[in-house]
C-alpha cells in the first residue's frame, strides 16, 4: 500500500485518469517507477507531491504503535523508498508524532537506511552469519561420531577419534 510499487500504481492509474502531473510526459505509462515520482515531486509536481505524502502517512500509521509498544530510539526505513528521502520521510515523521505517546514520539529518530535497496539483503546476510557462528559456537549442535557410526552431539570437552 506505501512501497514503491504501491506509489508507481498510483502514479500510474493517475497518469491513466488524465490527472495534470509532469508524469505523463517523462515515459509510457506503465514504466513508471517510485524514483520518477520522487523526482517529479522535487521539480514541484503536485500529483507526486501527494503521492509520497500519502505513503508516508500510511507507513507512519504502521509504524506509530509498534513505536509505543517497544520504545525504540531509532527507527530505519529501508528498501527502494528509503532513497525517496524527506518527501517520504517527513510524513513518517508527522504520522508518528501524531499517533505515537508523547514521550516515545520525542524519544524516537525516524531516518533512511543508509545502504538503501541493499539494506534488507545486508540484514539478512548479517542475521545468517551470526546465527551461523553461534550454531558453530554451541556445544550442544557439535557432532561426533560413536563407534556405531551415528552422529550424536558432543560437548567441548569431549574429542573427535579419527
Amino acid at each position: 500500500m506505501a512501497g514503491g510499487a504501491a506509489i508507481a500504481e498510483q502514479a500510474k492509474l493517475a497518469v491513466r485518469r488524465g490527472e495534470p502531473t509532469v508524469l505523463s510526459s517523462r515515459r509510457p505509462v506503465d514504466d513508471l517507477t517510485a524514483r520518477d515520482v520522487a523526482e517529479a515531486a522535487k521539480q514541484g509536481d503536485h500529483l507526486s507531491q501527494q503521492l509520497l505524502r500519502q505513503s508516508g502517512l500510511l507507513i507512519g500509521t504502521a509504524v506509530a504503535p509498534l513505536i509505543n509498544l517497544f520504545n525504540p530510539s531509532l527507527v530505519v526505513i529501508g528498501g527502494g523508498v528509503a532513497e525517496l528521502g524527506d518527501s517520504l520521510l517527513d510524513p513518517i515523521r508527522q504520522a508518528v508524532r501524531g499517533r505515537s505517546l508523547n514521550a516515545s514520539a520525542k524519544a524516537v529518530r525516524i531516518q533512511a537506511a543508509m545502504l538503501g535497496r541493499r539494506s534488507s539483503g545486508m540484514g539478512a546476510v548479517a542475521l545468517a552469519q551470526a546465527g551461523a557462528l553461534h550454531r558453530l559456537a554451541s556445544p550442544a549442535h557439535s557432532l561426533s561420531r560413536s563407534q556405531g557410526g551415528v552422529e550424536e552431539p558432543m560437548t567441548l570437552l569431549e574429542t573427535q577419534s579419527v
